[in-house]
């Protein structure tokens, strides 16, 4: 969701709705034995059991590095270097090669798209304030 959401709002790319019958959900789902050593699998193990699906995997490719660049902020947006008991890997590779690690790639490749960056994001900022104005 982060990395689609990311892709709508720096770049202004929709991505197409999941073929019929995908399941969308990222259920936290338990691995293990009855020994009690269960594990939950972090947000990355979840995302690579999803790319088994080729209809998935070729578009999850154009939203999900960004996504992964942002995984050092949890789900209150607050700070994390540790997805449970393991460290967060926020490094990721865009479909056209570029390797980002972290916010400080996704910057970057912010920085080198600035551009349409720059229109999308005051596409946004007009829009709301045309909605708030009460014009729409």
């Amino acid at each position: 969701m982060r990395g689609k959401w990311a892709l709508v709002t720096f770049f202004g790319i929709e991505p197409p709705p999941p073929p019929p019958g995908v399941d969308t959900s990222l259920k936290e789902r338990k691995e293990g034995g009855a020994a009690g050593n269960e594990k939950i699998p972090t947000m990355r193990e979840i995302l690579e059991k999803h790319h088994a699906a080729l209809a998935c995997a070729q578009c999850h490719r154009s939203f999900e590095p960004l996504g992964m660049a942002l995984e050092n902020f949890d789900a209150t947006g607050a700070w994390r270097t540790k997805d449970d008991s393991a460290p967060v890997d926020a490094g990721a590779v865009l479909n056209d090669g570029t390797k980002i690690d972290g916010v400080g790639g996704l910057r970057q490749v912010l920085l080198r798209y600035q551009d349409q960056f720059a229109r999308v994001v005051a596409e946004r900022v007009a829009y709301c304030g045309i909605q708030r104005a009460g014009t729409l």
